[in-house]
């Protein structure tokens, strides 16, 4: 069972007025809302399904008479509330940073939040994310991987460190990680879109045509696929099909990238 005191960051003898005022301030840090037009919507869901369920327990007396009968005492509690509130709050900051594209803030967010606990994923995270805008993609991956070690199963862990590895050339990583985001999200269309570029990437082209017909199948009207249509590859290049003696302007990643930050 969670420890639902850890979750809110109050102390076990905090009372009602207090365990509402912090709920409140949970809520007004990560209500999804906030955050409906950045990757971190998932992570601020999650976070408030958490809170939610703590403060369900805890904010109603019987129930948090009954919960603490069980193994949550004085004794046995060891966890800092203000720790944890400090995380929370960087966290927070790091999120509407990132919203606002703001990468330098939100990477100073996180690494504040990483000295306060470098045991949790969010920070390395959202850290990773912000790397990956700047264009630090070995730094990104290094980030990424270790949110992942630290329990991070979200799919926009694994679909940004996709985009690194391929930003650094590594198709195949790329192909490893984006089927892992599809496998703990959905077979979302954007994620399809730049899976079938990284089997053409590989020279793959039988898997390549088989994603682009699955993309074809569940959003026919799906802008890359649209571009993608107008386009050859050769030489490992896209070339315009009605200017095929010039080198056209195309984004192999850059597909992932826009779903991920709006960058393009």
């Amino acid at each position: 069972m969670a420890n639902y005191y850890e979750v809110l960051g109050v102390k076990p003898d905090a009372t009602q007025s207090e365990i509402r005022k912090r709920y409140r301030e949970l809520v007004s840090l990560y209500h999804p809302d906030k955050h409906s037009n950045n990757p971190l919507r998932e992570l601020a869901e999650q976070k408030m399904k958490e809170i939610n369920e703590a403060y369900e327990i805890l904010g109603t007396p019987e129930k948090r008479e009954e919960y603490d009968s069980g193994v949550h005492t004085e004794r046995s509690y060891h966890y800092s509330d203000r720790a944890s509130q400090n995380y929370d709050i960087l966290i927070a900051n790091a999120t509407e940073s990132y919203s606002q594209r703001l990468w330098g803030k939100t990477i100073e967010y996180c690494t504040q939040a990483i000295a306060i606990d470098s045991s949790r994923y969010e920070a390395f995270g959202i850290r990773g994310i912000a790397q990956s805008s700047q264009n630090n993609h070995s730094k990104a991956i290094e980030d990424l991987e270790t949110a992942i070690r630290n329990g991070g199963q979200d799919d926009w862990i694994f679909a940004q460190l996709a985009f690194s590895y391929a930003e650094m050339g590594n198709h195949a990583e790329a192909i490893t990680y984006i089927k892992k985001a599809m496998q703990v999200g959905s077979r979302e269309p954007n994620y399809l879109a730049f899976l079938a570029i990284q089997y053409e990437k590989l020279g793959s082209q039988t898997e390549a045509s088989n994603t682009w017909n699955e993309l074809r199948s569940v959003d026919p009207n799906n802008e890359t696929l649209k571009q993608r249509d107008q386009v050859w590859k050769v030489g490992g290049a896209y070339v315009n099909k009605k200017d095929v003696g010039t080198t056209a302007a195309a984004c192999a990643t850059c597909i992932l990238c826009d779903l991920l930050c709006n960058c393009c």
